[in-house]
C-alpha cells in the first residue's frame, strides 16, 4: 500500500481546480460555495493501489458526488460537522461518527460551517483485503448494515487512528 499513484495538493478559491484534484480520490464531484465570492479551500490527496485519502478544509458549501460503481467512501469529520444526505437518511455527522458511502449511491453534503474533512475510497474487489490490512479482520465490515459508523466505539477508534496513520506515511 505505499506505492503511490497520485498525489496532490491545491489551496484555492476556484471550484473548478478543487474539483479537479478532488476527482482523483472522488470521481466526479460538484461543488456549490454557500457564499460565491468567498470560496476558499484546501485539498490534499494522495491516491494508492487500493485506497484514496483526503485532507480537505473547507469553505461553507455544498458537495455532490455522482454514484460511483467500484469503490466505497468514508467520510470522518474532523473540525465541525457536516451534513450528509442519502436515499436512506439525513443527519449530521460529528467528530464522533463516519459516513460510509455506498457503491451506486450519491453523495450529497453540506458544510455549513468551515470544516475538515477525512475522506478514504476503498476499491470493493479489494475490500475484505484492505479491511484485514486496516482492522485486522474481516468481520469488523459484516454488520455494517447502514452508513452510520461510531467512531467512539473500540473498532472505530482503531479505524481512525490507523487512518491517520496511513495518511501520515
Amino acid at each position: 500500500m505505499n506505492s503511490h499513484i497520485h498525489t496532490g495538493r491545491i489551496t484555492t478559491n476556484n471550484t473548478d481546480e478543487f474539483e479537479t484534484v478532488a476527482r482523483q480520490v472522488a470521481g466526479e464531484i460538484q461543488l456549490t460555495p454557500k457564499y460565491k465570492n468567498k470560496f476558499n479551500a484546501s485539498i490534499s490527496v494522495c491516491r494508492l493501489h487500493r485506497i484514496g485519502m483526503a485532507i480537505l478544509d473547507l469553505s461553507p458549501m455544498r458537495a455532490i458526488i455522482e454514484p460511483q460503481h467500484d469503490f466505497y467512501c468514508l467520510t470522518i469529520p474532523v473540525v465541525n460537522s457536516c451534513h450528509i444526505k442519502d436515499p436512506i437518511t439525513s443527519r449530521e455527522y460529528t467528530r464522533n461518527t463516519a459516513h460510509l458511502l455506498y457503491p451506486e449511491r450519491e453523495l450529497d453534503c453540506e458544510c455549513r460551517y468551515i470544516g475538515k474533512l477525512l475522506g478514504a475510497t476503498f476499491f470493493v474487489s479489494n475490500l475484505d483485503e484492505i479491511a484485514e490490512t486496516i482492522l485486522g479482520n474481516t468481520n469488523a465490515l459484516q454488520p455494517l448494515k447502514g452508513n452510520n459508523i461510531s467512531l467512539t466505539t473500540p473498532s472505530g477508534t482503531a479505524l481512525t487512528d490507523r487512518l491517520i496513520h496511513i495518511w501520515g506515511k
